[in-house]
């Protein structure tokens, strides 16, 4: 029987003469499995919102951007709502804190929500509300409220720009509410409101003023800088200055006629007084002979005073006036300066540590450090033999060794110094046999 109408293979039932429940549920789980594939094709409800938003976003932003350029034109400010900071920070909420750069950070405008996105990966976006910003720094602080993105990813190149916060435009239909028309009736009354505002500011630079203007009374008498002193303020210095004259004074000296009094009414007082003062003697150095000086410490017992017996500073044979400095230093260890100059340690009899036995040795402040001594190496079959020190330098290392035959008749030929450490020594005897046992002097240096 030929099919009735034109369907797959799997749907089309007319042509069968013998019609069954089988054959109806094949028809049936055929269909169902073509729709399942064609649902699979369907944007999810996320995806579908998104593209809404974003077509809605996009208008309003074509709508405010001639708002920006006519504010910008009419301010002559040259304010950005977009800036970038290089600073690294985690993605994910809280307070997080950024440095604008060098070339936005005057220019910024940090609107009261804003965006961080991601330079690279703009899917890493954080939204929140402004806390705080210095537009001399540069620092800025958002508390982030939401994110999407990677959480905990660390991204340190940044464009942060303002937003809609999330309970004022979350949908498409919300964002595109407002008609073309309604939007650029909104803009002109804020262009001319605008205006308004500026017509009514006088400019910095060289403001002409009018009517009575006002301006803060500084309250510190003593302030200085560029402030604008009003007249509260002049009152304040003259009410001050006739309280000190009046009664900081004594009744005989408040007021200037007395005081001129005082001064014997000498205009050139001054002078009068310097060369009065020029026939004193100075408290500052004075030129006086030996003896003088001698007396004048006499006079004052000066001396005694002092507790001790002082030493004179230079002034000797070959000496200049130099100032020397004597003390107990921060290492425990007597320390000596002249002038600005450091000379360092002084040594002393106790600062040189010796041990002069046979086998001794003696060491220096500056840890540098000569080992003697006399001892006994048996040879190896390499005929070298170790030579221990009778101490370790303490400073881990050796300079040079010098070792010769403490019995020539014995020993032969004489050693080859090997292989200098802190602790000993290698020597190789040319000839000798495994199992020799070589009498040594050695002398080594080190620190």
């Amino acid at each position: 029987m030929s099919s009735l109408y034109n369907l797959p293979p799997e749907l089309d039932i007319s042509k069968d003469e013998t019609f069954s429940k089988d054959r109806l549920d094949q028809a049936f789980a055929y269909l169902v499995q073509r729709l399942l594939v064609l649902d699979s094709f369907r944007p999810s409800w996320e995806e579908q919102l998104s593209l809404f938003q974003t077509i809605g976003l996009t208008r309003l932003d074509d709508a405010l951007r001639p708002v920006y350029e006519d504010l910008v034109s009419i301010t002559q400010l040259g304010v950005m709502f977009t800036a970038s900071s290089k600073t690294a920070t985690v993605l994910g909420t809280g307070l997080k804190t950024f440095t604008i750069s060098d070339a936005d950070k005057t220019r910024f405008a940090a609107a009261g929500y804003l965006s961080i996105q991601d330079v690279s990966i703009p899917e890493n976006t954080m939204f929140g509300l402004l806390q705080s910003y210095d537009r001399v720094s540069g620092q800025l602080s958002i508390l982030v409220d939401q994110f999407v993105g990677d959480e905990g990813a660390t991204i340190a190149n940044w464009r942060i720009s303002a937003a809609a916060s999330p309970n004022v435009l979350t949908t498409a239909h919300q964002v595109g509410a407002y008609t073309q028309a309604e939007v650029d009736g909104l803009l002109a009354t804020l262009r001319a409101a605008v205006n308004t505002v500026i017509a009514d500011k006088a400019n910095k630079v060289s403001p002409a003023l009018t009517g009575t203007p006002t301006a803060p009374t500084v309250t510190d008498l003593g302030a200085t800088g560029p402030q604008i002193a009003t007249l509260g303020f002049v009152q304040s210095i003259a009410a001050a200055l006739d309280a000190n004259i009046r009664s900081g004074a004594p009744s005989n000296l408040n007021t200037i006629a007395r005081l001129a009094q005082a001064l014997g009414n000498d205009p050139q007082f001054a002078a009068t007084m310097a060369s009065a003062l020029a026939g004193k003697l100075s408290v500052g150095p004075q030129t006086l002979s030996e003896d003088q000086k001698n007396q004048a410490r006499a006079n004052i017992f000066a001396q005694s005073h002092l507790g001790f017996s002082p030493v004179q500073q230079g002034g000797g044979a070959n000496q200049g006036g130099n100032k020397i400095y004597l003390g107990w230093g921060n290492d425990a260890k007597l320390r000596a300066q002249v002038d600005y100059l450091d000379l360092g340690r002084v040594w002393t009899d106790n600062a040189i540590w010796s041990s002069l036995d046979q086998s001794g040795f003696i060491q220096f402040p500056n840890g540098f450090m000569i080992q003697w001594g006399q001892t006994v190496v048996t040879l190896g079959p390499d005929n070298t033999g170790t030579l221990t020190y009778s101490s370790w330098f303490p400073g881990g290392s050796a300079f040079t060794a010098v070792v010769t035959n403490a019995n020539p008749a014995a020993n032969g030929a004489l050693p080859i110094v090997e292989n200098v450490a802190f602790n000993g020594t290698r020597v190789r005897y040319p000839g000798q046999g495994q199992g020799a046992s070589m009498q040594l002097n050695y002398v080594v240096f080190g620190r």
